[in-house]
């Protein structure tokens, strides 16, 4: 009974999970999250101003960057980028390297007062942060 129960549970979390992915988010098909190796931005901003955001990410091998995505929750706002893995001929192969390019990301107003920009890593690492200031 418990087995069922179990997978009746794991079911209704899939189906939630499903239900609730957002639409404007990358389509699966050769977009994949890239790492983020360091992340640039003022510590103060003028109140009405832009805020350009600076992700070192790290692309290479059969992954290029294509974008980054911003999400806002109340003070927070969590960056991601993303990259393109090339599609392959037969009998092909990606070079293995790692290389670390800038891409810059304006983030429009309005803010808070006092916000902090997150880009959370991929699976382990530092979590990179910037705390900014409105004056």
């Amino acid at each position: 009974m418990r087995i069922v129960s179990s997978g009746v549970v794991v079911g209704v979390l899939v189906t939630i999970l499903v239900g609730c992915t957002d639409s404007a988010a990358p389509p699966p098909s050769g977009i994949v999250r890239i790492g983020v190796a360091r992340l640039d931005a003022p510590t103060t901003v003028a109140l009405g101003a832009p805020v350009d955001a600076v992700l070192t990410v790290e692309v290479g091998g059969c992954v290029s960057f294509d974008h980054i995505t911003a999400a806002r929750s109340g003070s927070q706002i969590t960056l991601a980028a993303w990259g393109k893995t090339a599609t392959l001929p037969p009998n092909a192969y990606c070079m293995d390297y790692l290389i670390q390019e800038p891409h810059t990301y304006r983030l429009d107003p309005p803010f808070p007062t006092k916000f902090t920009i997150v880009v959370q890593p991929i699976q382990f690492g530092v979590l990179l942060t910037r705390d900014v200031q409105v004056q």
